[in-house]
């Protein structure tokens, strides 16, 4: 083989080489980033639960009805062969802000804990309050909670050893990002009631047109004209 075609087919060869490597980059699952969520939980677990909180399923997704970052499920929802787990939950949205995500992290943390405890750390309609409980071992667990009205010692503010810990994942996180989608906001239709003055039957639209009772042979009265701008 010619110098020159030797010489060709190793730049092809690189050529090839960086493309794979740039398209292996690019293929980037929502389990690389549970991978990354894996491995806060077991630095976390050993360092402010000595090891002692069994791993949950770990799941990366919205939560749009609840409006949270995060949650933990109070009954074992996952099984693997005779294996149950309580599921983790963080919500992607905030997914690149490692304070964040260590917060929300270390305050579902505080749930699995009481759960193995068998401690009621949360009350109220659909146990949005936090309690005392739970407040007690989160400011011991790399929290900074002060108790809110409404929702109790519900939050994810850290303190000096959380802190520390959420730059332990900044480079981690680095990677993910995860742009907000925005529902488009349909239009809501206007409709008009129309009734007869005579015979009283009724009929609606989304116009505001002239309308014939064929019973009475009366035009129809349109009976929300006054609420138009």
């Amino acid at each position: 083989m010619e110098e020159t075609e030797i010489a060709y087919k190793q730049y092809v060869d690189e050529k090839v080489n960086s493309v794979s490597e740039e398209v292996k980059a690019s293929k980037v699952s929502a389990t690389e980033i549970i991978k990354v969520i894996e491995k806060a939980f077991d630095i976390a677990n050993k360092k402010f639960y000595n090891g002692e909180l069994e791993r949950p399923v770990i799941t990366v997704a919205p939560d749009e009805k609840q409006k949270t970052y995060g949650h933990v499920t109070i009954g074992r929802v996952w099984h693997v062969g005779e294996v149950s787990k309580v599921e983790l939950n963080i919500v992607p949205n905030m997914i690149e802000d490692h304070k964040q995500v260590a917060g929300t992290l270390l305050h579902e943390m505080v749930h699995i804990y009481n759960l193995q405890q068998g401690v009621k750390d949360c009350s109220g309609n659909g146990n949005f309050y936090h309690n005392a409980k739970f407040g007690e071992v989160g400011n011991a667990h790399g929290l900074k909670l002060e108790k809110g009205k409404k929702y109790g010692f519900s939050g994810h503010e850290l303190n000096e050893q959380g802190l520390a810990f959420a730059e332990s994942l900044k480079e981690d996180l680095s990677a993910f990002k995860r742009d907000t989608v925005v529902k488009a906001v349909s239009k809501k239709t206007r409709n008009y009631r129309f009734y007869c003055p005579s015979c009283g039957c009724k009929c609606y639209s989304s116009k505001k047109i002239a309308i014939i009772c064929e019973d009475c042979n009366e035009r129809m009265i349109c009976a929300n004209a006054e609420d138009e701008d």
